[in-house]
């Protein structure tokens, strides 16, 4: 596969930026008591997808890297549809 050129890769980046919040705190659906910080937006090298790089703010503060397409999409939870996680007050 060849890779996109760096400038598309920004181009990505930046795209990405205006739909989550590098610093952020969001919370997953679940467990909305749990928080995570954002900490930055990374391309995912295998396949030049962009990704959410995010740490837990809780336990042990894993890090975590999740597809920024994965990221932004809504489920079904409880009979509703909502976003996989939203932006909480700092």
């Amino acid at each position: 596969m060849a890779h996109k050129s760096q400038t598309e890769l920004r181009n990505m980046l930046q795209t990405a930026a205006t739909k989550v919040v590098v610093g952020g705190m969001y919370a997953h659906y679940k467990q909305p008591e749990l928080t995570y910080k954002v900490a930055g937006l990374v391309i995912w090298e295998a396949t030049d997808e962009v990704a959410v790089l995010y740490e837990a703010q809780y336990g042990e503060r894993i890090t975590f890297a999740r597809a920024l397409d994965v990221w932004l999409e809504k489920v079904a939870w409880q009979g509703e549809t909502v976003p996989r996680f939203s932006r909480v007050e700092e």
